[in-house]
């Protein structure tokens, strides 16, 4: 069920806005990869968190929305691949939600975070499941298609919006996936259980949303929108379903101190 302050709806966002409500301590928040603001937005104006800051490494983004933040929530901008600033053990909770996806040096990731998360600490990572219908994502469109990828962008936006994004690749991105990765990757329960036990991290509950996201919300984007019968579709699959996109609920376990390596 979704609480009345709750925003976005039946997606990853929020789900984690639910599940940082019910297993958080409303202390302090980070949220990695932030883009916009809108998550620490929402739990700072329902009180969900005490304080939260937004870090991402799209400048342009984080500056245009700093103003629109309420108070004790700022947004920063990090750079690429840099060591997070954060002191040991600063955040209560933290959430990572659609960026590991889009990460090459996952574990070493997640290790800086755990580190500035305090023991039995609370994180909520949201990736895009593997299953039957992983293969439709469309955020692999561009490596399985690149030439008409470019040809439907530049038809869409422009080419020099083309060249910004997938030519330049400003802040290290291919649009939105580090360069270096170059696939919008898809994880079981099972792998990503493996990748968080290496960085100290113990999932306590695992949810998700939609099973025929892929194929609806495809079909929706080329047929204008999600409107008419797609966009109740669209919901009904994202509530009874929970394969298309996973959110962990995972603890920082109690013995491992602030000094926790990060590297």
């Amino acid at each position: 069920k979704l609480s009345a302050e709750n925003p976005f709806g039946y997606t990853p966002k929020g789900l984690a806005f639910e599940l940082l409500k019910q297993y958080g301590s409303g202390g302090a928040h980070l949220d990695y990869g932030t883009y916009n603001g809108a998550f620490v937005k929402a739990l700072g104006e329902a009180n969900v968190v005490r304080s939260a800051i937004g870090v991402d490494v799209n400048t342009e983004v984080v500056k245009q929305h700093q103003a629109a933040m309420p108070p004790a929530v700022r947004l920063e901008v990090i750079q690429k691949n840099a060591p997070l600033r954060f002191a040991p053990a600063e955040f209560d909770s933290i959430s990572i939600l659609g960026v590991i996806e889009h990460v090459k040096e996952q574990e070493r990731l997640l290790a800086q975070l755990v580190r500035a998360l305090r023991p039995g600490g609370l994180m909520i990572i949201a990736v895009p499941g593997q299953h039957a219908f992983s293969w439709l994502d469309m955020g692999n469109f561009k490596f399985r298609f690149p030439r008409t990828h470019r040809r439907v962008y530049t038809w869409m936006h422009s080419e020099e919006e083309y060249r910004h994004r997938y030519i330049e690749c400003r802040n290290g991105l291919f649009g939105d996936i580090e360069v270096e990765k170059m696939w919008h990757e898809h994880f079981s329960v099972e792998s990503m259980r493996q990748l968080l036990e290496r960085v100290q991290l113990r999932i306590e509950h695992v949810d998700g949303q939609g099973f025929f996201q892929r194929i609806l919300v495809n079909m929706a984007y080329f047929l204008g929108g999600q409107n008419g019968l797609m966009k109740p579709l669209i919901k009904l699959d994202s509530r009874c379903f929970s394969q298309c996109e996973l959110v962990f609920v995972a603890r920082k376990r109690e013995e491992c101190g602030p000094e926790q390596r990060s590297s």
